[in-house]
């Protein structure tokens, strides 16, 4: 067991992370994941039975949290996207679902990443979302590492694969529980690649 793998409580599916492992007494205490965010709520275990310890692959970064945390869409950080600045990647996501100017300035204006998210399921889909997203999802990572520091840091992530998994069963832009396409992680790849070579 190490700080930082990722247990499943089989009988409720919910996921945790594990934050101290204490080898003497067999403690191990988890901190609870709702939709990949850290929620305050702790439980402390000494058996790991009735758990699925899911545990990241020495050759890929397997979470956008923690040290990775700048990988993820809800990382805050400006992004520009069609001339106008959002608070992160997912701000400008969201609000190119929609084709609606008061849309797209009520996601932008949003005070959270996990708001802008949610304000983007109440709108009406723009047509060609599904031919457009990954295209659009890719225009957004480009401008956000287009940033010095954020460009270094993805870098820095040399050969090693990006995989965003994820707890909230997301099998089309990250992995949950190894299964899944991992757009997003590809996308991040294909970025890194272009800025090797330009």
């Amino acid at each position: 067991m190490k700080i930082g793998d990722r247990v499943q409580k089989l009988s409720t599916k919910a996921f945790y992370k594990v934050i101290d492992f204490n080898s003497n007494s067999g403690e191990i205490v988890l901190q609870r994941l709702v939709s990949g965010q850290v929620v305050d709520k702790t439980t402390t275990i000494k058996d790991i039975g009735g758990y699925k310890v899911i545990r990241p692959k020495e050759n890929e970064i397997s979470y956008f949290d923690d040290d990775y945390a700048f990988l993820s869409n809800f990382y805050e950080h400006p992004v520009e996207y069609e001339g106008k600045i959002y608070p992160s990647n997912e701000h400008a996501f969201q609000a190119a679902k929609s084709l609606s100017d008061n849309d797209k300035e009520n996601i932008k204006n949003q005070p959270s990443p996990s708001r802008a998210k949610f304000a983007g399921r109440k709108v009406k889909l723009r047509k060609d979302w599904e031919d457009v997203k990954l295209d659009i999802m890719y225009e957004i990572c480009k401008s956000k590492f287009s940033d010095e520091t954020l460009k270094q840091k993805l870098l820095d992530t040399n050969d090693l694969e990006l995989v965003e998994g994820n707890t909230w069963d997301d099998n089309f832009w990250g992995k949950c529980n190894e299964d899944g396409q991992n757009n997003l992680g590809k996308i991040l790849m294909r970025i890194r690649d272009e800025l090797r070579e330009s």
